[in-house]
């Protein structure tokens, strides 16, 4: 028969990651280069990707620049506040859904 658990936890899997995203998201600017004994062997493009997406998912805005064997990380100034747009002053419907006044006559 199943247990019942009061309150459950998932344990995450910890599988080392194979880039220092830490040490690269840092908030300096980075230049990784490309080559088995440098920072990636993949293409340039695949690791600018990578960073793109990684950046994404950290909520750590950059933008990623593709040298000929590099890739340039350069984060961004967030906003100190998220600017909303102000919201539409609307007044009650009525019943047939078109708003006030919309008697013709």
């Amino acid at each position: 028969m199943a247990t019942i658990l009061k309150n459950y936890e998932p344990k995450k899997p910890q599988r080392p990651s194979r880039y220092p995203w830490d040490e690269w998201f840092d908030g300096r600017i980075r230049r990784l280069t490309q080559g088995k004994k440098n920072d990636f062997q993949c293409s340039v493009a695949s690791m600018a990707d990578l960073c793109r997406k990684t950046a994404r998912k950290r909520e750590f805005p950059v933008t990623v620049h593709e040298e000929s064997k590099a890739v340039v990380i350069e984060p961004l100034e967030a906003p100190k506040a998220p600017v909303k747009p102000p919201k539409k002053k609307t007044g009650p419907k009525s019943k047939s859904g078109r708003g006030r006044n919309t008697r013709r006559g």
